[in-house]
């Protein structure tokens, strides 16, 4: 079945049961509510932030009536390969035009008329640099031996994971935080490896440890571990998880069930007695993969559980990105495809 097919309101294939327990309301006043920077980070580039663990690639971002997104002209499923390239459309696929003649890019991030982003120069150089929107203008930030983990663009600042090159000296792996506009102002928020990190008030959030798999997905499962930027304190928040996402002071579980926690890991609760994989988080919808009868598909379900919908057949398609009122997903050689949830109506990015 084509993904394109796949949009039109196909039936729920496979039974999924919703729990009958309370959960916390959403969007309660609490924990997270206060802080700025989580609420902003929802607002800008959804579907590129760290969390959204199936888009934490950045290969496709949204800004207003625009899409930017990387294509690549090699082999299927290999990412950071010569022949990667940045084009822009509009939400109706028309107009669609490569921006400059940057190559090898990825982790893009959107900030006004801004575009951040890693490009590999060769085997043992990446720069993280800034581009204009029309992808002229580039500015090596700084350069870097192995390449991020993440990164992530926020409120003039730059956060990602790796071991830099500042001040002419190569850093020791961490989390660091550096001041785009003059990125000799940098700050080491704690050392070590966190691939698939959130931040959120003050903790770093992180996946620690294969403990098996997710049925067909072959996700691995691991123990969700936060540790305190400031006093270093490391707590298990949840064991047996594939994915999570943070929204509004909860922690949303994806595994074995779909289940929302406390952010220290209290409270833990079901929401969805079935897998879920590849969770990604927006203010009322967090999308997720499971299984039906014959392959894998998308869903959608409101955060206090309610609203479960089936949206689309994930035959084909390597990754999804979750932008304005639209899921774009990543075909093989980097193609794009989007649907518009509200129209029922996807196009195709030739």
């Amino acid at each position: 079945m084509s993904v394109k097919r796949a949009f039109q309101s196909a039936a729920l294939s496979l039974c999924l049961l919703i729990s009958a327990a309370a959960v916390p309301a959403y969007g309660a006043e609490g924990y997270g509510e206060a802080d700025t920077t989580s609420t902003e980070l929802r607002q800008q580039n959804r579907g590129n932030l760290m969390g959204n663990l199936i888009g934490a690639d950045g290969w496709a971002v949204q800004s207003g009536g625009w899409i930017y997104y990387v294509e690549y002209d090699e082999a299927p499923g290999s990412y950071y390969l010569p022949g990667t390239r940045l084009f822009r459309a509009d939400r109706e696929g028309d107009d669609r035009t490569r921006l400059g003649e940057v190559t090898n890019i990825s982790q893009l991030n959107l900030s006004g008329e801004r575009i951040y982003g890693v490009i590999q120069r060769d085997a043992r150089q990446y720069d993280i640099v800034r581009l204009d929107t029309d992808g002229k203008g580039e500015k090596v930030l700084f350069s870097a031996g192995e390449k991020p983990e993440w990164l992530l663009y926020e409120n003039g600042y730059l956060y990602f994971n790796g071991t830099p090159i500042l001040s002419g000296e190569t850093q020791p792996e961490g989390i660091y935080k550096v001041k785009a506009s003059s990125p000799g102002i940098w700050e080491c928020l704690c050392e070590g490896s966190y691939p698939d990190a959130v931040l959120d008030s003050g903790w770093v959030y992180y996946l620690e440890g294969a403990a098996g798999s997710v049925t067909s997905s072959l996700q691995p499962l691991s123990d969700l571990i936060r540790r305190n930027l400031t006093s270093g304190q490391v707590e298990t928040v949840a064991e047996g998880c594939a994915d999570y996402a943070l929204l509004d002071g909860q922690v949303y579980l994806g595994g074995q069930t779909l289940s929302v926690c406390q952010p220290d890991g209290s409270g833990r609760q079901v929401l969805l007695d079935a897998p879920a994989w590849d969770l990604t988080a927006t203010e009322n919808w967090l999308y997720f993969a499971s299984e039906s009868e014959e392959n894998d598909q998308l869903y959608r379900i409101h955060p206090d559980g309610s609203g479960l919908t089936s949206l689309a057949d994930l035959n084909g398609v390597e990754r999804y990105s979750v932008g304005d009122g639209m899921i774009l997903l990543q075909m093989p050689q980097g193609h794009l495809e989007a649907y518009d949830i509200d129209t029922r109506t996807s196009l195709v990015f030739d």
